[in-house]
Parts: C-alpha cells; sequence; structure tokens
C-alpha cells in the first residue's frame, strides 16, 4: 500500500472511531491478536497501540499472560495452572476496558484454550478440558475484532521462554485454526510483510460492518 493511501485509511479510522464513540452506548472496543508463537503478535499489537495512542485514544494493553505466571503457580497442576491463566487473562481485559477506550490484547483465551488442549493429552481430563472450554467460547464474543497472524518464513526467535521447535508452533497453529472453524468464529487473516499486515488491520477498522463505522464516513 503506498504511503499516501495508508496516511489517508488512518485519518478515516481516526474520524470514524471517534464518532462511534460518540454515538454508541458502549465505550470500548477489544482488538484481539491470536495465533502461534513466533508470529509477530506482540510486535503487530504494539505498532496498532502507538498509532491508536498518537491519534489521541486511550489505549490498554494485555499482555502475554504466560509470561507473567508466578513459580507457585507453576508448581500447579496442569489444569489448575491453565485456569489462573485463563482467568488472568479475562481480569485483564476486564480492568483495561473500564479505563480505556480500545483494549489490544496480546494473545486470546482461544490461544490460551488451544495451548490447554494440547497439555490435555497427558495432563488435563477431557472433563476440566470441557470447563476450560465452555469459558473460552463464551468469552470469545466479547472481542470486537480478531486478527489471526499467519506463520511467517522467518526462524522462532529464541527469548529464553517460548518454544522454538518449529513441529510444536505448527502444532498449535492448527490447533487454533480448527477451534476458529469449531466455534465460527470472525477472524480476519493476516499474511504476507509486517507493512502489509498493519494495513490490512487498518483496512479492517475501515470496514468491518461489525461496528457499522461506514456511517460515520463525512
Amino acid at each position: 500500500m503506498h504511503l499516501n493511501k495508508t496516511v489517508t485509511l488512518q485519518k478515516t479510522v481516526q474520524k470514524k472511531l471517534s464518532a462511534f464513540f460518540d454515538d454508541n452506548k458502549k465505550n470500548y472496543i477489544k482488538i484481539g491478536i491470536l495465533g502461534t508463537h513466533g508470529t509477530g503478535k506482540t510486535t503487530l499489537g504494539h505498532t496498532i497501540m502507538s498509532y491508536l495512542k498518537e491519534n489521541h485514544f486511550i489505549v490498554g494493553w494485555v499482555s502475554e499472560i504466560v509470561r507473567d505466571r508466578p513459580a507457585a503457580v507453576k508448581d500447579l497442576s496442569a489444569f489448575l495452572s491453565q485456569y489462573w491463566v485463563l482467568n488472568s487473562q479475562i481480569n485483564k481485559e476486564i480492568e483495561r476496558q473500564s479505563l480505556n477506550k480500545v483494549i489490544v490484547t496480546d494473545r486470546t483465551v482461544i490461544d490460551n484454550f488451544a495451548y490447554a488442549k494440547k497439555s490435555a493429552a497427558n495432563s488435563i481430563s477431557k472433563k476440566d478440558l470441557k470447563v476450560l472450554e465452555h469459558i473460552c467460547k463464551n468469552w470469545s464474543s466479547t472481542y470486537d475484532f480478531l486478527f489471526y497472524t499467519q506463520i511467517t518464513k522467518k526462524p522462532i526467535e529464541d527469548d529464553n521462554f517460548r518454544s522454538t521447535n518449529q513441529r510444536y508452533q505448527l502444532e498449535i497453529d492448527r490447533m487454533i485454526r480448527n477451534i476458529i472453524k469449531e466455534w465460527e468464529l470472525e477472524v480476519v487473516e493476516l499474511s504476507g510483510k509486517y507493512d502489509e499486515r498493519f494495513d490490512r488491520v487498518l483496512e479492517t477498522l475501515n470496514n468491518n460492518p461489525k461496528l457499522n463505522l461506514k456511517k460515520y464516513i463525512k
């Protein structure tokens, strides 16, 4: 996308979001970024957040919860540990939506369930997995926009936390795709170079009828 077109699109999105908040009872928009690890979710999320802040929106950020998991939680059973991550994700989102016009989340409950489902093969019972699924499936409807980041050709960066095993990355990606299909979620897939992904986000905010933003075009 050419620079002039991108700038014009950014201004249009800003105008329409401002009008939306002025004209609707709902006072926040929640943007969820999902996908397997190593697909650029955090970088993209910070770019979206910075763009919105530059355009004078109050933006809240929900970081990847599992990175902040206390040692005591890590020592719990797989189910209780995943349950803690899930509830912490939801609690953080609730906290942010009470203070901000826009919430951007690095991961969603959908990602959390995919990783829980992967763990279930060895350490979470079917009954406990159903508990997690019920919560995640219901909460997934609270996101106004869901952006799914496809796997890139770049190797997984070793940050001393996430797995660099490509097979594991692909397995989680497949599970997330299956969940999206099973739950019939409305998701925008992001592929291509980084700039192309960000432009796709802007186009979605501009055109998605879910919030009926088109009526605010001047």
